[in-house]
């Protein structure tokens, strides 16, 4: 796999969809932008937290701020624009369904993220 074409893939749809959304909700202020992926590391997905969401979650559960924070899944507007990622996440699941050996699996994931967090 070409981690680089992919790096450059991801970077493209990041930007797409983090601009989807500021442009969707135009009156808001955003405090965070991730990436997460599921746990075979065959789909990539985009989180935008508003400051307003999280400073309700915060208001609601001081102890855990810094879950709400750092915890794309609370943000509220997780998974918008991922669309953007769909070519991405069929490239990754393509690549993964033909290694046969499981050992050969973890070992893609482990090397594909290592390689695109640089």
């Amino acid at each position: 796999m070409d981690f680089q074409l992919l790096q450059a893939k991801i970077k493209a749809a990041a930007m797409d969809a983090f601009e989807r959304v500021r442009n969707q909700y135009p009156g808001q202020s955003f405090c965070g932008y991730a990436l997460y992926s599921d746990a075979d590391a065959i789909t990539v997905c985009p989180a935008v937290n508003s400051t307003d969401n999280l400073n309700n979650m915060i208001a609601g559960d001081p102890e855990d701020a810094s879950y709400y924070r750092w915890s794309p899944g609370e943000w509220d507007h997780e998974f918008e624009g991922a669309e953007y990622f769909a070519e991405i996440s069929n490239l990754l699941f393509n690549e993964a369904k033909g290694m046969k050996p499981v050992e050969s699996v973890r070992n893609f994931k482990s090397v594909a993220w290592q390689r695109l967090i640089r």
